[in-house]
């Protein structure tokens, strides 16, 4: 094997469920390339909200977990559960995160030393671990923004912007940022943050978007949609107060009852207004059905039973720097016409022809009479535009390609 790097994230997915997350992927990419990869993680999973099911709780605040899944090694740190995103908890598991790869990844690990060490964000202690880490190991220090802490925070209204705590995710961010060897961001605008902030050249930033394991899948031609067939839009992810659901089910009420009919609309996932919504759908007479998450082994299946997706951005500043939905990428690999409503910089929907956009919720009965008045061949042609885009940007050994192409200049 040729270099190894440690890829340290906190909220790495392990891939037990069906396909692994955005760290795995390029990781089992990046093998094929001759590069080792070590993912460091946390051992309680705030999506899922409980410890990985391989240990016992008992044993896992104990000491690191050492797993290996197709050549990808796992190193999962101790960390304590929590509740809530914006608690006390969350601040203190990830403390707990940075004290524990303190701990336990200086010295005798049971893991090979890095020849180089990448840090990501969610939150900047993580990085700033891997920072720590390269300083005593004397090897390059990558760092990688998956989203602009603490803008994202400021941004979603979470906190204020004079808050001292968010004076040091600031401070911390440009530290990192200018301490990098290569900053690796997942929406292709972001070096312009770095650019206006910390006077960062923007060639020390690299673009790799979140691509999807379903180019590797064969796509079911769309069926083709007589006069009087409905139209079947699915969306899958969080159902919350970011996602824009509540106000596209409110807009949709005033959608004439002729273009309505000719519609239904399934939303799959977990989340915390998932109860509220399918009430007032119910109440309002709405053609739209809530479901539960499915396993990530049937999500590509899951895929095939829509005509249709669903996209939609609330009005926000952190859509400047453009877009690296997972979702995103899933779908234009699914080979469905895609409906957005918002704005994006960079919009992949507009630049890869895929689908139906419009920036307004108040266009949306237009948007929606636009695509009946369309023909089978006009969806036909948006669904292979999308998949197109997809092999040609999404697929994981593409990403990892380029991604190597660039480590190979720092070593």
């Amino acid at each position: 094997m040729g270099h190894h790097i440690w890829w340290l994230n906190h909220h790495a997915k392990l891939p037990v469920n069906g396909t692994g997350g955005r760290h795995y992927s390029l990781a089992k990419s990046l093998q094929k390339h001759g590069y080792k990869v070590t993912i460091v993680n946390g051992t309680f999973d705030h999506i899922v909200g409980s410890f990985d099911k391989h240990n016992t709780e008992a044993e896992i605040n104990h000491f690191p977990v050492l797993r290996i899944y197709e050549g990808v090694d796992f190193c999962s740190i101790p960390t304590p559960a929590y509740k809530g995103n914006a608690s006390i908890g969350r601040v203190k598991n990830m403390l707990a995160f940075y004290f524990g790869a303190m701990k336990y990844l200086r010295g005798k690990t049971g893991i090979p030393k890095p020849d180089l060490i990448i840090g990501s964000v969610v939150h900047p202690f993580a990085a700033y671990a891997g920072y720590r880490l390269s300083k005593y190991y004397n090897v390059p220090f990558v760092y990688e923004v998956r989203d602009l802490w603490p803008r994202t925070l400021v941004e979603l209204g979470r906190i204020s912007s004079k808050h001292p705590f968010v004076i040091l995710l600031d401070k911390l961010d440009g530290f990192l940022a200018n301490k990098a060897k290569l900053i690796i961001t997942t929406a292709p605008l972001m070096k312009n943050h770095y650019k206006e902030r910390f006077g960062i050249p923007e060639e020390k930033c690299l673009w790799i978007t979140n691509g999807t394991s379903f180019t590797k899948n064969t796509p079911t031609p769309m069926r083709r949609i007589g006069e009087d067939d409905v139209i079947e839009v699915g969306y899958t992810g969080t159902i919350g107060l970011a996602n824009g659901i509540k106000e596209f089910l409110e807009e949709l009420i005033n959608v004439p009852k002729d273009i309505v009919k000719r519609f239904n609309f399934t939303f799959v996932g977990p989340g915390p207004l998932k109860e509220a919504l399918a009430h007032y759908a119910e109440e309002n007479a709405l053609p739209v059905v809530f479901k539960d998450s499915v396993p990530k082994d049937q999500v590509w299946s899951l895929l095939q039973e829509f005509d249709m997706f669903l996209v939609i951005l609330l009005k926000s500043d952190l859509y400047k720097s453009g877009l690296s939905m997972n979702k995103m990428a899933d779908y234009h690999a699914a080979s469905r016409p895609i409906i957005m409503i918002g704005t994006a910089a960079e919009n992949p929907v507009l630049i890869s022809e895929s689908g139906y956009v419009t920036g307004q919720m108040g266009n949306l009965s237009n948007l929606l009479k636009k695509i009946l008045n369309d023909s089978n061949e006009q969806y036909e042609l948006k669904s292979l535009y999308g998949r197109k885009y997809a092999l040609e940007e999404y697929d994981w050994d593409k990403l990892a390609l380029k991604l190597k192409n660039r480590l190979d200049s720092i070593f």
